[in-house]
């Protein structure tokens, strides 16, 4: 008699897709292996996984589609059998350095246009959106805390943007960090993907990734940002991936002591023993980062504050100072999706970050300043 078979079931590694290459060297199997074995919990390296002859087999005998391309990592396990589901779910036991998950979750029946889809190297945003939103539907139901309603629509969120201004009395500024890996290098807010074992909530993941990025003492994100004023989450739907149907951006107003400890015009991070620079990782430095304990991943070395240059009640653009002095890079580019956002709620966030008295000033400077070019202010600004 047939062991009865359940729907098909998906594994989304999610942060988890390095491991799998670095330390298993792609294999799924091992993968499942693992989950099923008596291996502990924490997966720091290629450990020897014994299971019984029947899990082994059931394990051998699955039938799976992997994505392919630059869709995040999904193995889609058709009509599985009982035993075979009992031993995909183990896999979410399992823990890792980077703080990913394994996710296991029902997937709907595989149309030869889905299997296509699947297997394709190359995807435009609505074809990989098709094959990932069973997953954002999934997790929705669960956990509603990464939901975000915009225009009366629902969007999952799977990161957060910091935006961490410093508003003057005559010019403002928000804080960058040197990407050196995109568009040939750029300044960008910090940020990074949702973690959902560690994260609570979009405040949480933009804590954590401020804390993992903007590197000195006393920079920790709830001591430089203002007590005075609660963070804003704004989400902003201009750029179109699959993979962030929303970028969530969390603006914070900074303190004076931050700003005033961060002058320079290219900020040195301090990095922690151990660290491994992401701009430099070779593939033994990836592998370390899955199985060494002690070791850090370092993504930014340069921050910078750059000015924002007002035009009317609306901002023209991001000035980032030339080097005259010092180290660092020399580029002044912005990511442009940053800029987008300011210009589209500058508005709304000077009203909620900036109090009534300081408002009425910058009100009065503004219309006193004649026709001078903002361009020529001075990089410096006063609480």
């Amino acid at each position: 008699m047939m062991a009865a078979e359940c729907p098909n079931l998906a594994i989304y590694l999610e942060e988890v897709r390095y491991f799998l290459q670095d330390v298993l060297g792609g294999s799924w199997q091992d993968l499942l292996r693992l989950g099923a074995s008596d291996a502990e919990d924490l997966i720091l390296d290629r450990v020897e996984s014994h299971v019984d002859k029947c899990t082994d087999e059931a394990i051998r005998s699955m039938c799976f589609f992997v994505s392919r391309g630059k869709c995040p990592l999904l193995l889609v396990i058709e009509h599985p059998t009982q035993l075979q589901c009992q031993v995909i779910r183990r896999v979410e036991r399992l823990r890792f350095l980077c703080k990913g998950t394994a996710t296991v979750f029902p997937y709907p029946e595989l149309t030869s246009g889905l299997r296509k889809k699947l297997v394709s190297a190359k995807l435009k945003v609505p074809d990989m959106l098709e094959i990932l939103s069973p997953y954002y539907d999934f997790i929705l139901s669960r956990e509603p805390q990464w939901a975000l309603d915009v225009q009366g629509r629902s969007f999952i969120a799977r990161c957060a943007i910091v935006v961490m201004l410093f508003l003057g009395e005559q010019s403002d500024f928000v804080w960058h960090v040197w990407d050196s890996e995109n568009e040939g290098g750029q300044w960008a807010f910090p940020g990074g993907d949702v973690c959902r074992v560690h994260d609570q909530s979009l405040l949480g993941t933009a804590e954590r990734e401020w804390n993992e990025e903007v590197l000195g003492p006393g920079f920790a994100f709830n001591v430089v940002r203002s007590p005075d004023f609660e963070p804003i989450i704004i989400p902003f739907l201009e750029g179109k991936s699959a993979r962030y149907p929303v970028q969530p951006y969390v603006v914070a107003r900074a303190t004076t002591e931050f700003f005033q400890a961060t002058q320079a015009q290219r900020y040195r991070f301090q990095v922690p023993p151990h660290a491994i620079s992401k701009s430099g990782c070779k593939e033994e430095d990836f592998r370390r980062l899955h199985t060494d304990p002690k070791a850090t991943l370092v993504e930014h070395d340069w921050g910078t504050w750059a000015r924002i240059e007002r035009q009317g009640n609306g901002i023209s653009g991001l000035i980032v100072p030339e080097i005259t002095t010092g180290e660092g890079p020399a580029a002044t580019n912005t990511r442009w999706e940053n800029l987008a956002m300011l210009q589209k709620n500058w508005k709304d966030i000077e009203m909620r970050l900036r109090s009534p008295s300081q408002r009425s000033a910058l009100a009065g400077y503004s219309k006193s300043k004649g026709k001078g070019s903002a361009a020529q202010q001075s990089h410096t600004g006063h609480d």
